[in-house]
Order: structure tokens, then C-alpha cells, then sequence
């Protein structure tokens, strides 16, 4: 791996989720991909283990996977360079605006664990979390069918 000069120390996540897609289990597939200076550093795709009753949930589900890689991924870094800053893009609206609610229960233990994780890593300014339009979510490339032009733009 060449990892380009940069001064540009962020470690960049697009996180996203297929929600419910398994016909036999109706479980959801995580992916999120991650780069360092302009370079793919690490990627995940997996079917998720539990079965997310929303696809606000299995984004979450998604978007903490994403978090722990980049957290890891920090601490290596940090090792050898400067501060890290962590940016995880998010398709889902109502993801985002859940997390930015702190008052907002979930209702499920699972899921609320990890609101709970993502919550307290941005309250302790370790990331954050920033939309990303479905048309440029980089993460859609392994969790969905795209159309041939959507599948070439994104793969750029």
C-alpha cells in the first residue's frame, strides 16, 4: 500500500446496510470501507448477526462496526503520526438524527447499546458522524445490486 503525502490526518468511513435482504433470514448485510489519505484501508461485507427490525437499526448496527474498525485503526495510526480524526458518512437520516437526540430511547437492548457506543464517542469528540447523500454512499457497491453507471461512478 502507497499512502500519498498528505497533511490531511482523518480516517474517513462510509458506513451503510441492506436492510433485510436474506430471503431465508430476513438478516441485513453491513459494509463499510474505510481510507486513510485518499487510500482504501480497510473493508468489511457480512451478513449481520442479529435480525434488525428497521433499516434505522441496521444501519446502526453497521455504522458501530465501521466506529470499533476505526477506533482500532486510530490507535495504530496514532502510534506513528499526529491525532487522528475519525468522519463516518451515514445515508440513513434517521440514524443520524437519533444519535443527535439524547433524549430518544430505542426500546431495544441491542440496538440501544449501540446508540449508546456512537453517542459517547461523539460526545467524547472521537468522531463524528456526517450525512452522505444514497447517490454518493461508497459503501452501497457491496451490500446492493447497482445499475452499471452508479456501479462504475462509485468504484472511481
Amino acid at each position: 500500500m502507497i499512502l500519498q503525502p498528505s497533511n490531511d490526518n482523518n480516517l474517513i468511513a462510509y458506513a451503510d446496510a441492506d436492510w433485510a435482504n436474506d430471503i431465508n433470514s430476513r438478516k441485513s448485510t453491513s459494509e463499510y470501507i474505510i481510507q486513510y489519505r485518499d487510500s482504501i484501508i480497510s473493508w468489511s461485507t457480512r451478513k449481520q448477526s442479529c435480525v434488525a427490525l428497521s433499516s434505522t437499526e441496521a444501519e446502526y448496527i453497521s455504522l458501530t462496526s465501521a466506529l470499533t474498525e476505526c477506533i482500532w485503526i486510530k490507535s495504530l495510526l496514532e502510534e506513528m503520526s499526529d491525532e487522528i480524526k475519525i468522519t463516518l458518512y451515514e445515508d440513513n437520516q434517521a440514524c443520524i438524527k437519533l444519535l443527535a437526540d439524547a433524549k430518544r430511547e430505542i426500546g431495544l437492548k441491542h440496538t440501544e447499546v449501540k446508540v449508546h457506543f456512537i453517542k459517547e464517542k461523539i460526545e467524547e469528540q472521537h468522531c463524528e458522524i456526517r450525512y452522505v447523500p444514497t447517490e454518493e454512499q461508497i459503501a452501497d457497491i457491496s451490500t446492493k445490486p447497482l445499475a452499471a453507471v452508479r456501479f462504475c461512478k462509485l468504484r472511481a
